[in-house]
C-alpha cells in the first residue's frame, strides 16, 4: 500500500490494470532495496508504522504480554497445523509455493496434510471435529 501511495509501485500499466499478485511482488521486491540501501527512507519508515501501528495494532498487543506475562502457560505439540497456526505456516511457505505451480502446491499441500491427519487417525490421538 505505501508502494503504492508513494507512486513507486504503479497500479495500472498502460492499457490495463495489474494483478494483485504483480502488485505485491513489486512492492515486496521495492521494499527490500530499500530496507537494503536505502534504511532511512520515508517510505520504507511509513510501511513500518503502518504494520506496527495499523495492521498489528501494537498498543494492544503490548497490553496484553503485560496482562499474560505472569500467566501459567500450558504448550502441547499438535500432530497437524490448528486453524489458529494456520496463517503463520502459509506465510512460512509461502517463498516455496511461489516457485510452484499454484494447482500443483495446492495439490501437494492437500495430500501431506491429509497423510498426516490420517496418520494420526490410526494412531488412535483424537482429532478436534472427530465423533
Amino acid at each position: 500500500r505505501v508502494a503504492q501511495t508513494g507512486l513507486m509501485v504503479p497500479h495500472k500499466l498502460p492499457g490495463r490494470e495489474r494483478k494483485p499478485r504483480q502488485l505485491s511482488w513489486s512492492s515486496e521486491v521495492l521494499f527490500r532495496v530499500l530496507e537494503q540501501h536505502e534504511p532511512d527512507h520515508p517510505l520504507l519508515e511509513e510501511a513500518y508504522r503502518q504494520a506496527t501501528h495499523t495492521f498489528l495494532d501494537a498498543e494492544t498487543a503490548y497490553s496484553f504480554l503485560d496482562e499474560v506475562q505472569n500467566l501459567e502457560w500450558n504448550l502441547r505439540e499438535l500432530p497437524v497445523v490448528s486453524p489458529f497456526s494456520f496463517p503463520i505456516y502459509a506465510s512460512k511457505i509461502k517463498e516455496s509455493m511461489m516457485l510452484e505451480d499454484p494447482a500443483a502446491a495446492i495439490e501437494r499441500i492437500y495430500f501431506e496434510m491429509y497423510s498426516r491427519v490420517e496418520s494420526v487417525a490410526k494412531s488412535g490421538s483424537r482429532i478436534i471435529g472427530q465423533d
